[in-house]
């Protein structure tokens, strides 16, 4: 049976799967999680699930009283008593962590890789095929090997393919330029080449591939002649009219509304064709002229008039036939280039990851699709099929087409063998279309989208049918206060309602139910007037304005999440907030690349590979303006020079000696940390240049150590370094709200909610199976307005229908993330329209929402949908993580304190010896204790590292031996195990004082900590007031101390303080 849950944001949908995947388990054997196949859509999730399977299996294995309602529901569904099921927890629990590696839940390319693997020889695959993870990498390096040939091969021959490739490369530019972009056209090119790795361009492969730059040439050929047949065939109507008015002495002032009469309409006819927007019917006056026979008074006029009209009625009806086949070979005609580009691209692509043994990631769902579409018992699932007896799919909304197809055939078998198969999903999340999802796919189930046009896929849905499927809809909403599921209640009702939303199904039983029962909540809606002339945009004034408001609230920094739609809207509101004094966490904000440190280091590196660029050195100057001495003013300081002579001005400024030829001759590392000597850069309150040491010594440990290799690559991988942050930083955090997806705020914002419900720069595969287009029967085209003009205006239509979808979901999954407060910041709307006017903006459904609904008015074009008093001046329970951080980023630990992150690095330890002494055994143990949270990590831990440091079996031994005593000691043992939140050499900061902690456990639920510090020598008192000092600070906030231990790992001695 196939049981499909509708979970609507906030409902509880990780807590129903976790129900469903622990009754599927526990009925049967304790090693059947074996057979069961939990998918999901990313890594995060994937953990997040196990994690909550082995805390719940831990929590059931105890019979723990806060798990009463899943022991109660276990117990009924598999008709236990608790004894028993305490019992299959345990044996299930312990089956999971010897075989963990046996647990299926796992992502959808995980899977598939899985799969492909299992056949790599029925598909004639390459075994040592590497697979490659970041196609933006890949994809530029074949557009500049592209570009590459194209020059060459103009430069030395006469090859005309490359010729018309390289007219298509100026054409792509310009078209760029006419959008206001830059003539540089690389990046374009990328982007573009990612229709490339889109499942409906893996449909059209051999058309993409098959239709040679001959064909495209000959067809924009063919395509002109027809255009400038119509186009002459047009004129010469018009021109006949123009004639016969003129050879009977008339001019535009002798019709009836002068210019703007039938002559006009010729002449308008003449000179722009169909560009002429009156052109197929005429206007208002034309057909007044025609229709109503007002000629005027003119005999000259009246004599010609029947053959004026003559002429008119054959333009009109000339248009009205051909205009829509003209506007669609127009629009082909302007996309041949770029489709010249695309097959070009495709076919170096593909030579290039033959060349270099790749497989794209993204490939892996279009292999196994080539093998399941046509086959009713697809070969390639033959051993899956059989390991796997339930199957479980997570997001289904986020599915693509081409996913669920290749899926379907795994629910297909499981069902026809009795077996239960589970998909939650909730389409007003589906904001996932640009991946090839379709929202459809999971409103309209059990039926199988597709299967109206496939016999397979009608099969399948018809055995789904056949085992009656089950529909389930969890209607509480367990995160938000109730006057925000009532905001989202009536918002998204008011939605349902509005013509553009054709898919009524995906809105279908939105309403949701206050399951936490908590009251109160808030939403504000502020309509901003842009002015383009204004010093700062008046949306960052109002999104400050909110943070504030919040902060007076008593929410922390933390507490508020302002989302916006792209990163640039992201990057520009961060900017502005860290400008007002705000803490904040964005992509950018952490960004290594953005430091200015980093950009002082990059930037000196650049001029030690060309010391003669007048440019860098200009740059290096500018760097050190802002790293190293802001006062002194780099415009004085000229650039030319011998490079002796400017590394004397450098040496004045960083009072330093500054000799590039020294600098040259040391490793690239070693050169990367004499740089932050010479620059004075703080490595203890610099992260960012402690991230980027890492990061250098990870390169150098892989490739050649060279400063233009380094930099060639540091260009390319960039974007993608971060320093990690923790959860319980104070930072306001700034995010895109596909990356919120999941998440939950006490506050949001949203400052840009005014998105446009078309989207733009959607591609399309069409058929053109026109006779002006011989040979070529699918085409790649943009969906712009222009389309609806033409005969295929329904893939227009469609895609409206689609984008304001998609925009509304988006607009759903934002408004959903709240738990307390909400404020809106949208455009006002000035010419107002009547309500059933097309909405082409998410601002003017606010508007037309807030009409309807009369909320009150907080102050000028800002509307309050409530009263809430519970939110005011709110005082919230003591939170240990609003006033103290703890976290880790691999080696170093990092601690905040009065909003500076500090890090504290220890040197790396060297363990490679054949013997150590006491002291080097103690503080090896004391380092591998400190990589444990829970008992059973320890074995793991001491095998990793001895994958790592060569060590002797009688090491290894005894460091299994000390760790397990210490692990399960009697005293201590229970704080190795969950509900406990650990949290390993933690840095404490409280005002500044930073102290450091090496285990701390937190009990969230009882809002209580035990800290145990680890001791290798004899006890001191020193030890004892150390601990109460970490003691002394726990309380000091409000936290009650569990206790606090001093181990002592040679004796074993447990001192409690």
């Amino acid at each position: 049976m196939l049981k499909i849950v509708k979970a609507s944001a906030g409902s509880g949908k990780t807590y129903t799967l976790v129900m469903e995947y622990l009754k599927l388990a526990l009925r049967h054997p304790k090693e059947h999680f074996k057979n069961i196949l939990a998918i999901t859509f990313t890594n995060k999730a994937a953990n997040e699930m196990k994690q909550r399977v082995l805390e719940k299996l831990e929590a059931l294995s105890t019979l723990s009283e806060k798990e009463k309602h899943l022991i109660d529901f276990l117990c009924r569904e598999l008709n236990i008593e608790t004894n028993e099921l305490k019992i299959r927890a345990e044996t299930m629990l312990q089956a999971m962590l010897h075989h963990y590696a046996d647990i299926g839940i796992s992502t959808i390319d995980k899977f598939t890789h899985q799969v492909i693997r299992g056949f790599a020889y029925e598909l004639k695959l390459n075994m040592n095929v590497e697979i490659e993870m970041d196609t933006d990498n890949l994809l530029t390096q074949v557009v500049e090997l592209l570009l590459e040939e194209i020059e060459d091969e103009n430069n030395n021959s006469s090859n005309i393919e490359n010729k018309t490739l390289s007219k298509a490369l100026i054409e792509f530019a310009l078209d760029k330029l006419e959008d206001g972009k830059s003539w540089h056209i690389e990046d374009d090119l990328v982007n573009f080449s990612k229709n490339l790795l889109r499942d409906d361009t893996f449909m059209h492969r051999e058309v993409l591939e098959n239709t040679s730059i001959e064909a495209l040439t000959k067809l924009k050929k063919e395509i002109r002649a027809f255009i400038k047949d119509f186009e002459k065939r047009s004129d010469d109507i018009a021109l006949a009219a123009i004639k016969l008015i003129e050879s009977n002495g008339l001019t535009e002032q002798d019709f009836p509304r002068k210019k703007n009469g039938l002559m006009g309409y010729f002449k308008q006819a003449y000179e722009k064709g169909i560009k002429y927007e009156n052109i197929t019917n005429g206007s208002s006056f034309h057909q007044e002229t025609i229709n109503d026979n007002k000629w005027g008074d003119n005999p000259n006029l009246h004599a010609i008039k029947d053959k004026l009209t003559e002429y008119f009625n054959q333009l009109t009806a000339m248009y009205a036939k051909e205009a829509q086949e003209i506007f669609l070979a127009q629009l082909i005609l302007k996309n041949i280039f770029p489709f010249m580009l695309l097959h070009a691209i495709s076919k170096m692509l593909k030579s290039y990851k033959e060349e270099n043994s790749l497989m794209l990631i993204g490939e892996f769902q279009h292999l196994v699709f080539s093998e399941v579409k046509d086959q009713p018992v697809p070969v390639i699932y033959e051993r899956v099929g059989s390991k796997y007896s339930n199957i479980m799919i997570d997001e289904f909304q986020d599915t693509s087409v081409m996913q669920w197809h290749n899926l379907l055939p795994l629910i297909d078998n499981a069902v026809a063998d009795m077996n239960e198969c589970l998909i939650v999903g909730d389409a007003k999340q589906a904001i996932y279309r640009f991946r090839g999802g379709e929202v459809k796919q999971f409103s309209m189930l059990p039926y199988i989208f597709g299967s109206d046009k496939d016999a397979v896929l009608k099969e399948r849905e018809i055995n789904i049918l056949n085992h009656q499927p089950e529909l389930e809809n969890l209607e509480y909403n367990f995160r938000s206060r109730e006057n925000i599921i009532d905001f989202n209640n009536r918002f998204y009702e008011f939605a349902k309602a509005r013509p553009e939303l054709k898919d009524k199904d995906a809105y279908a039983n939105h309403e949701q139910k206050n399951g936490s029962k908590k009251t109160g909540g808030n939403v504000i809606i502020s309509f901003v007037e842009k002015d383009k002339d204004a010093e700062v945009d008046i949306r960052l004034i109002q999104t400050e304005k909110y943070i504030r408001e919040a902060l007076a609230k008593q929410y922390s920094q933390r507490n508020i999440a302002v989302l916006v739609e792209d990163n640039k809207t992201g990057a520009q509101i961060a900017s502005y907030l860290i400008e007002q004094g705000l803490n904040v966490v964005s992509p950018e904000s952490l960004s290594i690349a953005e430091a200015n440190s980093v950009q002082l280091l990059t930037t000196a590196l650049m001029y030690l590979h060309r010391n003669d660029d007048l440019i860098i050195r200009a740059n290096l100057l500018f760097s050190l303006q802002r790293n190293f001495s802001p006062e002194f003013d780099v415009s004085k300081i000229s650039t030319h020079g011998s490079r002796f002579t400017f590394e004397e001005r450098v040496s004045k400024v960083i009072h330093q000696p500054f000799k590039s030829s020294e600098l040259q001759e040391l490793r690239l590392y070693d050169l990367i940390n004499k740089l932050v000597s010479l620059f004075s850069l703080n490595l203890s309150n610099d992260p960012f240049v402690q991230f980027f040491l890492d990061e250098v010594l990870a390169y150098t440990q892989k490739f050649t150590a060279n400063i233009q290799l380094f930099l060639e690559w540091w260009e390319k991988e960039k974007k993608d370094k971060s320093i990690v942050y923790p959860e319980t930083l104070d930072a306001v955090r700034v995010m895109t709200i596909h990356k919120s997806k999941g998440l939950e705020f006490p506050v949001v914002i949203l400052p840009d909610a005014d998105y446009s419900t078309i989207s733009k720069g959607k591609q399309a595969w069409v058929k053109i199976d026109k006779p002006y287009c011989k040979g070529i029967k699918e085409f790649l085209l943009p969906v712009e307005k222009k389309l609806s003009e033409t005969s295929l205006a329904s893939v227009y239509e469609k895609e409206k229908e689609d984008s304001f979808l998609e925009r509304l979901n988006l607009m759903y999954v934002a408004t959903t993330r709240p738990t307390d407060l909400l404020y809106i910041i949208t455009t006002a709307v000035k010419n107002v329209k009547k309500v059933d006017s097309e909405i082409s903006s998410l601002g003017r459904l606010f508007h037309y929402f807030k009409e309807q609904e009369n909320p009150k008015s907080v102050e000028e074009n800002s509307f309050e949908f409530y009263e809430d008093n519970t939110l005011k001046n709110l005082t919230k329970e003591p939170d240990l993580n609003d006033q103290i951080t703890l976290f880790q980023v691999g080696e170093n630990v990092v601690a905040t304190g009065d909003s500076v992150l500090q890090v504290r690095t220890n040197p790396r330890l060297k363990w490679r010896q054949s013997k150590l002494d006491d002291i080097a055994y103690g503080n090896l143990l004391h380092a591998l204790l400190s990589k444990i949270k829970y008992a059973d990590e320890v074995e793991k831990t001491v095998q990793l590292f001895l994958e790592t440091e060569t060590q002797t079996s009688e090491i290894q031994e005894r460091l299994l031996k000390d760790m397990n005593a210490i692990v399960q000691h009697p005293e201590i043992q229970k704080y190795f195990k969950l509900p406990y939140e650990i949290f390993n050499e933690t840095g404490l900061s409280i005002g500044g004082d930073l102290k450091f902690a090496d285990r701390v456990m937190l009990d969230r639920t009882k809002n209580s900590v035990c800290i145990i510090d680890y001791k290798t020598g004899e006890e001191k008192a020193e030890h004892k007031a150390q601990l109460e000092n970490y003691k002394s600070i726990f309380e000091q906030l409000g936290f009650e101390t569990e206790r606090a231990i001093l181990f002592y790992t040679q004796t074993k001695h447990i001192l409690s303080v």
